[in-house]
């Protein structure tokens, strides 16, 4: 017995239409972070994400942040700048003589753990600062 070519077709396009509606539903839970997975792989990307962080920070830098809650770079290329990346999602600080000068702004498109963020903003700091400064939106800090 052969299958009408009519009904095969509209099998096939429903079969479709049900693997992009279970896929779909995926992304946006995963989007949502509200799946007990979702918050699985979030904490295991957390502790993956520090401990990459603790391993790239030296000896100060890990010191300031289990004191602290930040890390300090300095500037490669402005003698005296010093940036100061928090550990929480919040804008890195900029110090020039001891005195802060601004704040500046970048954050990735989507969800990163935290300590990547602080890797990321450390890395771009010390290998591309030009770029990175001109990415970033600088918030002047005026004296009060």
């Amino acid at each position: 017995m052969s299958v009408p070519a009519g009904v095969l077709a509209g099998v096939v396009l429903l079969c479709a239409l049900l693997a992009i509606t279970a896929a779909a539903e995926a992304i946006i839970q995963g989007l949502r972070g509200s799946s007990w997975t979702g918050a699985k792989q979030r904490s295991e990307a957390e502790a993956r994400a520090a401990a990459l962080l603790q391993r790239l920070l030296t000896p100060t830098q890990r010191e300031q942040l289990e004191q602290h809650g930040y890390v300090e770079v300095d500037s490669p290329s402005i003698n005296g700048r010093i940036y100061r990346i928090p550990a929480d999602p919040a804008r890195v600080q900029v110090y020039e003589a001891t005195h802060i000068t601004g704040t500046l702004c970048i954050a990735p498109r989507r969800w990163i753990p935290n300590s990547d963020v602080m890797l990321a903003h450390k890395l771009m700091i010390e290998g591309a600062e030009q770029q990175y400064l001109a990415t970033a939106n600088f918030m002047r800090s005026f004296p009060l």
